[in-house]
C-alpha cells in the first residue's frame, strides 16, 4: 500500500511545497495473519522551495523527515528516524552547457535497534555536475565530481546453490575434502557449471569513511569541426577519441584532502577501504571506413571490497591494438594484439596471483554475399604468474572456425568449433590454474556451439542454443536451451 501527495503554491519567481510520502508492504505467512519480519514501512514529509524552470538559473531546497518502521509482536514499529536538508543550484546558459552543484546533509537515529542493523550515522554529500558541448559536437564531455562522509559496514558472503544453468559460480573441491569453502568457488566459464549464486549479508560491524566519486565520459571527433580541403581527407580527420572514466572510493575517516581525491585508488593502500573504478581510453583510426581501420585501447579497472574476513582487491589493466582489413567486400583480416596483468589480493592466500599476458588473435572471414559468412580464427596466449617463485606458466592455442547464416525471412543459424591446446606446469587444482587455464584442462580441449534463432511471426521469436565441450581426459559435456520470445 502506498500514498503520495505534493501540495505547492506558486508565486512569481518561485514554489513553495509540502511532499507526503506513505507506504506499508505487508508479507504475510502463508495461511495466516501474522506479518514476517521483511514486511517494511515508512512515512516521509518534506517541506520546499524550488525556483521556476525558465530562467537560466535555478534552485532547490528541501528539508526532510523519515520514519522506517519494522515488525514486532506482529505491528509495525519505528526502526530509524532520519533528518535531511539539501539544496541544488544550477546554471544553463544555453543549450549546450549546464553547471549545477549540490549539498546534502542527514542525520540517522536509531529508534529500535532490535528492528534494524543499522547504526546511528551523520553524513554530507557534496556534488558538482557539468555538461557541455563545443565546436559543432566535435567536443562533448560529460562530468560528475561528489565527496562526502558516511560509515561503510563489513559485508559477510554465502554461495546458494540454484538450478544448474541459472547460477553465475561453481565449486571445485580444491582440497579433496568434500566441503564447499569459501576460497573454492569461482565465476564459472560454462553455464552447465553455474550452480551457485553470491549471496551478501552486512554485519554491524561499520567503519566511518569519506567518499569520493568521479566520472567523466569526453569524446573528441576532429571531422565535425575541421575542415577538408580539395576533397581530400586531413589526416587528423581520421582521428577520434573516446575517454571514460569513473572512480568511486571510500576511504578511512581523516584526511580531507585525501578524501577529496578520486585519484587515490591503489589497491594496497590500508587506508582505500572500498574501491570500484574503470579507466577507458580508446583511439580511433579511419572508424568508419570500409577498407581500413585501426583502434588501440587502454583499460585499468580495480575492486577492493571490505569483507568480514578481510578485504579483498582486483587490479587488471590491459592495452589491445585492433585492426580491420577488407578486401573486395568478401574478404576480411582482422587483427588483435593484447597484452597486459591481472592481479588477486585476498584474505585467502590461495587466492593471491599477478598474471601477466599476452594475445594474438588474427581472424580471416569470407563473405561472398549477404546470406553466407565463413570465419576462420587462431587465438595465442601466454600467461605467467608473478607473484611468488612458483613462476606458473601456460601457452593456449585456440584453432577454431565459424559459419553464420543470415536471413531476414528465415532467421540466423550460426555455428562454430573451436580446437584447444594447452600447456600448464603446474598444478591444475587451484583457484591460480582455474584462473590461467580458464576452466579446460592441460592437453588438447574441444568445445563446439550450434545457435538458431527464428522468427516464428510478428511477434514471437524462438531462440535454439546447444554447445558441448570435451576436455582432456574427462567426459563429454552437452548442454542445450530453448527460449521462446515475445516482442510487444
Amino acid at each position: 500500500l502506498r500514498s503520495y501527495a505534493d501540495l505547492a503554491r506558486v508565486f512569481k519567481r518561485f514554489n513553495i511545497g509540502y511532499k507526503q510520502e506513505n507506504e506499508r508492504n505487508r508479507i504475510y505467512v502463508p495461511g495466516t495473519d501474522s506479518l514476517t519480519l521483511s514486511s517494511t514501512g515508512h512515512d516521509q514529509g518534506s517541506v520546499y522551495i524550488t525556483s521556476k524552470d525558465t530562467g537560466k538559473f535555478t534552485y532547490k531546497s528541501e528539508i526532510l523527515r523519515r520514519y522506517d518502521e519494522g515488525i514486532t509482536n506482529n505491528s509495525y514499529g519505528v526502526s530509524t528516524v532520519a533528518d535531511q536538508a539539501s539544496a541544488d543550484i544550477a546554471y544553463a546558459p544555453n543549450y549546450n552547457a549546464r553547471l549545477s552543484l549540490g549539498s546534502t546533509y542527514r542525520q540517522l537515529d536509531i529508534n529500535n535497534e532490535k528492528l534494524t542493523g543499522q547504526k546511528k550515522d551523520e553524513s554530507f554529500i557534496n556534488r558538482l555536475e557539468m555538461n557541455f558541448t563545443l565546436l559543432r559536437g566535435g567536443i562533448t564531455s560529460n562530468t560528475y565530481y561528489e565527496i562526502g562522509t558516511g560509515q561503510e559496514p563489513k559485508q559477510a558472503y554465502s554461495f546458494l546453490k540454484v538450478a544448474a544453468g541459472t547460477g553465475v559460480y561453481e565449486w571445485n573441491d580444491y582440497n579433496s575434502n568434500g566441503i564447499q569453502e569459501l576460497n573454492e568457488f569461482e565465476v564459472a566459464n560454462y553455464s552447465d557449471k553455474a550452480e551457485y549464486i553470491k549471496v551478501f549479508t552486512p554485519t554491524n560491524d561499520f567503519i566511518k569513511t569519506q567518499s569520493n566519486q568521479l566520472s567523466e565520459v569526453l569524446a573528441i571527433n576532429p571531422a565535425a569541426f575541421i575542415k577538408n580541403k580539395d576533397g581530400k581527407t586531413k589526416l587528423i580527420n581520421r582521428f577520434a577519441l573516446q575517454f571514460a572514466a569513473r572512480f568511486d572510493n571510500k576511504l578511512l575517516d581523516g584526511d580531507i584532502l585525501k578524501g577529496a581525491n578520486p585519484f587515490k585508488n591503489n589497491v594496497s593502500d590500508t587506508a582505500l577501504v572500498t574501491t570500484n573504478s574503470s579507466f577507458r581510453n580508446t583511439l580511433f583510426f579511419n572508424r568508419s571506413s570500409s577498407v581500413f581501420a585501426s583502434d588501440l585501447t587502454y583499460e585499468d579497472n580495480r575492486n577492493k571490497s571490505l569483507l568480514a574476513n578481510g578485504a579483498e582487491s582486483r587490479f587488471q589493466r590491459s592495452l589491445q591494438l585492433l585492426t580491420r582489413t577488407n578486401v573486395k567486400r568478401i574478404y576480411g583480416l582482422n587483427m588483435g594484439l593484447r597484452s597486459g596483468s591481472k592481479e588477486n589480493i585476498s584474505a585467502f592466500i590461495n587466492r593471491n596471483y599477478t598474471i601477466v599476458f599476452q594475445e594474438l588473435e588474427p581472424r580471416l572471414s569470407i563473405q561472398p554475399g549477404t546470406v553466407f559468412r565463413t570465419t576462420f580464427y587462431y587465438k595465442l596466449q601466454s600467461k605467467d604468474n608473478t607473484y611468488s617463485d612458483s613462476n606458473e606458466h601456460t601457452e593456449i592455442n585456440t584453432l577454431g572456425t565459424e559459419i553464420k547464416y543470415s536471413s531476414i525471412k528465415n532467421g540466423v543459424v550460426s555455428a562454430n568449433i573451436n580446437v584447444i591446446s594447452i600447456g600448464y606446469n603446474a598444478n591444475e587444482n587451484t583457484p591460480l590454474a582455474f584462473e590461467m587455464l580458464e576452466g579446460l584442462k592441460r592437453g588438447k580441449n574441444i568445445t563446439w556451439e550450434l545457435n538458431v534463432q527464428r522468427n516464428l511471426s510478428g511477434s514471437l521469436q524462438l531462440n535454439l542454443g546447444y554447445n558441448g565441450r570435451k576436455p582432456q581426459g574427462e567426459k563429454t559435456i552437452h548442454t542445450a536451451n530453448v527460449q521462446v520470445r515475445a516482442v510487444f
